[in-house]
Order: structure tokens, then C-alpha cells, then sequence
């Protein structure tokens, strides 16, 4: 924008002004002269933050950085971000201001300058008064409308209609591809412990890729339905950020060296390590850029790097980058790549796979979370994902971590002698869970639906019971209600162990009153973990075998 488009914005009744990259601005209209009574002269050559400050804030400078970088037009509102220009007005109330800034190409160069333009949205008598005088126009449109309304309310219907039908598909179709994947996936990890050959730990691990890839999918989709659907939840919790990082480390290492690539992670010292936020989700998205950056990398490096800015003593500003010097990205393509079921070509889905829904899912989760997400990349030469993510620090942790000590890796526990009940209808996964059992130590007795188990019950004495929920004849639902109505809450431990893995269904399992639950496909680990969890619930219960149910 040039100064002769400048006289133009003294003919609209905003308030204008345009800053350069280092905060000096080029540009004031009079409208901004007379709210705040600084003249043209006065202020257009100097830096904005020696009038107002406030503008040097963290919060305001990073998505001001975005501007100067030819970014998306961005808003700030006075009811969350207080005042950009502070005005007063006659009664002494400050304004209420609606403010857009948008990235103008700057005269010298490539560079780009940031352009203001401030709305007064306190005063509201002259919309009120044009309201007035639509009513009488409003009445007589009263009966039209009314048919209007009528057919709104029937496409409302239909549309909560088919969101329901959605949902319903969505659980029947993740609970009846998890029950094979089950079986895949547990089958695999026990033929991996016996004797194979070369060839033949070549052909599973590919079964085993392909089931994990199948179960990502499943995962993607659920994800997207329950951010589109409004139901994905936060849990914020105390969590270590250098776990969580060094744990996608150890998942992906095996990826990364079937490659060649190496997988680094670059977490400065200077950067506390446990932070409040949803662990789970942050993990999530930094498994995705790394996956993704091993995906698309031939040859060299991965970097996971950590940086953060503190806002105050409790707040921050955490920043994670993932670094690959992978194939790269056309510019192009780069607007559209955080949208969903979008890649960065078609020949990019034919060659490397994938839905296109991680990228979108990240963002979303990050926005979610009131963080900012972006990319840079250079074609040919490697990309850089990045998200930053506000996250509160956990002081009560930091102060107690130097006597907190990462556990040694532990192999799986050895439960000799523990009875455990398995009810499940499935052939394949009764076979699975039972061997997966089995090589923990334990006796196994099988119920293939929930009568079989109340009966099971009455002749054996088990310590602990892994239910399904789908069961014929009695499914696992019912056979815990009528467990309980016959023994009490007090009774043997009921750990739900479904293919049901949509919102809401773990509670579902809760009320009717089972103790835990985990979703399948199941690992031995997961079986492992839960086993020592409920056994030291009971030892503190007196460390006596829980006796026969009769």
C-alpha cells in the first residue's frame, strides 16, 4: 500500500493505522486523532509501544509475528484481550473495540506491514433504532416466517437424525473392526515369541504394520467425528513433556531405523519438564508430525526440538518442532495441508498412504487447547511441523523432581497362581487373551456370554473377571448388574474388555457397575498392567484371596 491510497482511510469511520515489522508506524488516520487525541504528526515515525505498551505483550506479538509474515488476517476482541488502543469516551468508559489486522505488503520489498483498523462496537443506538424501524416490516412478514420456521425445525430434526445415525455407524463399525484387529494384532505379538526364521519375522512384521496402520485409521476417524460432533474433551493433568517426548522416541525408533533415519531429540535444560496439560493429546500430536516426518524422509535426520517462552510464574508458552529433511513441500500446497482428508498431492497418497486426517485432527486439538499450529518447508530439502501450545507449569512437581526417578523397564510381572475369568464370545480372541494369560501365570477359565459366567461363578472361586460387552444370550452389561445384585459392589474385580472404544462408553461400563475397562486390541502389557493394579487394590483390602462367589 502506498501513501497515496493513505487518503482513502481517512474517509471511513474505523480507526486505521499500520505499523511496520519493527513497530513504527507509517500510517494514522483521523479518526484515531480524534479518539485519542494523538495527532499524525505527533506519533506516524514512532515506535507504537512507546505510546501504548501494551502491544509489546507476548500475547499480542506472536500472532503479530504471523502478520509480518504475510499471514491470515487475525481478530481481537476487548472482552478477551482488553484494550489494543485504550479511548475513552465522554462517560469515561473505555471503547468497545472489535480490532482485524491484516498483513499489506510493504512499499520497500518483500516485506509485509500490519494494518489496524479498529471498530467502535460500544455504541449500539443507531442499530437498535434501525431494528425499530424493521418491525412493523417484521410483523407483516410474520406468517411467512413462520412456515420458514416449520421447515428449519424439520431439517434440524433431520440433520440430528442422521448426526445420530452417524454416531451409530461409527461405534458399530469401530467395535466390529477392533474384534479382528484383536485377534491380529494379539496373535502377532505371541507368534513373535516363539522360534521364527528370518523369513518368517519378515512376514510378520508386516502383518503386524499393517494391522497398526488399519488401528491408526480406525483411531483417525473416531477422532474427527468426536471434534466434528463437539465431544472431544481436555483432561489436564501434571505431566512430564520430556516422558512424553522420549516416549514417542521409543515408539517410532524401530520406524526410523528400518530407515535409517536418525530420530533425535533436542530438549534444552533450561526447560522445566513438567508442565499441566492434556498429556494424552500432546503426545498424540507429536506422534503425528514425527511419524509423518519419518514417512516422508529418505535418508538423514529427524529432530524433535522442545522451546518455550514464560508468560508469568506459572505460564507458558511451550513450542515443539519436528525437523526432517525429507522430500518437503510445495508452497502451494502448504495452505491446505491442515485440512482434512487433504494431502499435498495425489501422488502423495498413492506413494507413502495415509487419509489425510492427522494434520487435521492436530489442529484441531491445538485450537482446542488455544494454541496456534503452522509448517515450514522448503521443497526437496525438509519440512518443519510445529505447534505451540499454552500450558500451565507444575511447580508443586518441579520442586519434588529431584527425588522423583524414572523406573527401570520392567518385563512382565509373573502372576502365578491368579484365577482369571474371561468372557468373550469371539473363538479367535478367547484364544489370544487366554495365551497372553497364561504365559503371565495365571489359570484361565472361559465364558462365552454372560450366562456362562454367572454359572462359572457358582461351581469356581477367580480373583478377577476381563468382561466383553457384546455377548450373546446375557451380554457383559447385564451379567455385571445381576453379579452385583447377587454380591454386592464389594465383590470380585469385573475389568471390561471391549471393542466399544466411542465417547462415553467407558463410563457406560462404569455405571453398570464393572471396576475398569481397556479398549481392544489388547496387549499382553495392557492385560500385565492391569493385573498388578487390581492385585495391590485387593492386598490393601487385608491380602486375602478374594473367596468363591456362591
Amino acid at each position: 500500500m502506498t501513501p497515496e491510497h493513505f487518503e482513502i482511510l481517512d474517509q471511513i469511520p474505523l480507526g486505521v493505522f499500520i505499523l511496520k515489522k519493527n513497530y513504527e508506524v507509517v500510517y494514522w488516520n483521523s479518526v484515531l486523532e480524534d479518539w485519542t487525541h494523538i495527532s499524525k504528526k505527533k506519533i506516524i515515525g514512532k515506535k507504537i509501544d512507546s505510546f501504548f505498551p501494551v502491544l509489546r505483550r507476548k500475547k499480542y506479538t506472536a500472532r503479530l509475528q504471523m502478520i509480518f509474515e504475510g499471514g491470515a488476517p487475525t481478530i481481537f476482541s476487548s472482552y478477551l484481550h482488553k484494550y489494543i488502543i485504550p479511548i475513552q469516551s465522554q462517560n469515561g468508559n473505555y471503547l468497545t473495540q472489535h480490532t482485524t489486522v491484516t498483513s499489506v505488503p510493504a512499499v520497500d520489498g518483500d516485506a509485509y506491514n500490519a494494518l489496524f483498523s479498529i471498530q467502535d462496537v460500544s455504541d449500539l443506538t443507531q442499530r437498535i433504532d434501525g431494528y425499530r424501524d424493521m418491525h412493523t416490516q417484521a410483523v407483516e412478514e410474520i406468517k411467512e416466517r413462520i412456515g420458514l420456521e416449520a421447515a428449519m425445525q424439520i431439517s434440524k430434526e433431520t440433520a440430528e437424525a442422521a448426526n445420530k445415525s452417524k454416531s451409530e455407524f461409527l461405534a458399530n463399525m469401530s467395535h466390529e473392526i477392533r474384534t479382528p484387529i484383536n485377534g491380529v494384532i494379539g496373535m502377532t505379538e505371541l507368534m513373535f515369541e516363539t522360534d521364527l526364521d528370518s523369513e518368517q519375522q519378515d512376514h510378520m512384521s508386516m502383518i503386524k504394520i499393517s494391522a497398526d496402520a488399519l488401528l491408526d485409521l480406525i483411531n483417525d476417524i473416531l477422532d474427527y467425528s468426536k471434534i466434528e460432533a463437539g465431544k472431544l474433551m481436555l483432561e489436564p493433568i501434571p505431566f512430564s513433556l520430556r516422558q512424553s517426548v522420549e516416549s514417542v522416541v521409543k515408539i517410532l525408533t524401530s520406524k526410523a531405523e528400518q530407515k535409517k533415519i536418525d530420530l533425535i531429540v533436542d530438549y534444552p535444560s533450561n526447560i522445566p519438564e513438567y508442565f499441566i496439560g492434556d498429556a494424552g493429546r500432546t503426545q498424540q500430536i507429536v506422534t503425528n508430525f514425527t511419524s509423518n516426518a519419518i514417512k516422508f524422509t529418505k535418508e538423514g535426520q529427524v529432530v524433535i526440538k522442545v522451546a518455550y517462552e514464560v508468560e508469568n510464574d506459572s505460564d507458558a508458552q511451550v513450542k515443539i518442532m519436528v525437523e526432517d529433511s525429507g522430500i518437503g513441500i510445495d508452497e502451494s500446497n502448504m495452505e491446505d495441508l491442515f485440512d482434512k482428508f487433504t494431502q499435498a498431492d495425489a501422488s502423495t497418497t498413492r506413494r507413502y498412504g495415509g487419509t489425510g486426517l492427522g494434520l487435521a485432527i492436530c489442529k484441531q486439538i491445538t485450537e482446542l487447547m488455544g494454541g496456534s499450529i503452522g509448517v515450514k518447508s522448503v521443497l526437496e530439502k525438509g519440512s518443519t511441523f510445529w505447534c505451540c501450545l499454552p500450558l500451565e507449569i507444575d511447580t508443586e512437581t518441579l520442586a519434588l523432581s529431584p527425588s522423583i526417578k524414572k523406573p527401570l523397564k520392567k518385563e512382565h510381572k509373573i502372576f502365578k497362581g491368579l484365577r482369571i475369568l474371561i468372557a468373550e464370545d469371539n473363538l479367535i480372541n478367547q484364544k489370544v487373551s487366554t495365551k497372553m494369560l497364561e504365559k503371565l501365570g495365571c489359570y484361565v477359565g472361559i465364558a462365552s456370554n454372560g450366562l456362562e459366567v454367572l454359572e462359572k461363578l457358582e461351581d469356581e472361586a477367580y480373583d478377577l473377571i476381563f468382561m466383553d460387552c457384546q455377548m450373546p444370550e446375557m451380554d457383559g452389561y447385564e451379567a455385571t448388574a445381576e453379579i452385583r445384585r447377587r454380591h454386592g459392589i464389594q465383590g470380585i474385580p469385573i475389568i471390561a474388555m471391549t471393542a466399544n472404544a466411542m465417547k462415553g462408553d467407558r463410563e457406560k461400563c462404569l455405571e453398570a457397575g464393572m471396576n475398569d475397562y481397556i479398549s481392544k486390541p489388547v496387549r499382553r502389557s495392557d492385560l500385565s498392567e492391569k493385573l498388578e493394579q487390581w492385585q495391590l487394590k485387593n492386598d490393601t483390602r487385608g491380602g486375602k484371596k478374594i473367596p468363591k462367589v456362591a
